[in-house]
């Protein structure tokens, strides 16, 4: 968890200087299933979440909620994810309505299958301005 707080600040300190993210006013971090996050103990998008918010000040809403426990993220190709995620997210509480703009944080993207879930849940409640943020690494 320590590492994912470092990112976190990491992401944060990056954040601050990025022009078209300044007018953010909420994060979402991608929720795991309630068994999985149980299971491992804490949930790595939240972590990030975390880390953000320290040096952002930005708040934190778990407004999404994992409707069901799936394939891992690695599991099955772009199409297989795609159509086992359409309905994995459902929207737990309302998005503030002061919100305008929120950044929706994911520890890794690999097919691009989770956040697009995520985000026709999510803009099907609200129609302010989405971001996505996430950790890369090439090598």
């Amino acid at each position: 968890m320590q590492i994912g707080n470092f990112f976190g600040k990491e992401m944060g300190k990056r954040l601050l200087k990025t022009p078209w993210l300044h007018d953010v006013d909420l994060l979402i971090p991608i929720p795991l299933h309630r068994n999985k996050e149980l299971e491992r103990g804490y949930n790595q998008s939240r972590v990030l979440c975390e880390g953000i918010s320290e040096e952002t000040t930005l708040p934190i809403s778990m407004v999404l909620k994992k409707q069901k426990a799936g394939k891992g993220a690695t599991k099955g190709n772009r199409m297989e994810r795609m159509n086992s995620r359409k309905i994995e997210f459902q929207i737990e509480s309302k998005i503030p309505p002061n919100v305008n703009h929120i950044l929706i944080v994911d520890d890794v993207i690999t097919t691009g299958a989770t956040l697009e879930s995520a985000f026709q849940v999510i803009r099907k409640e609200f129609q302010g301005k989405i971001s996505v943020v996430s950790i890369a690494h090439t090598f």
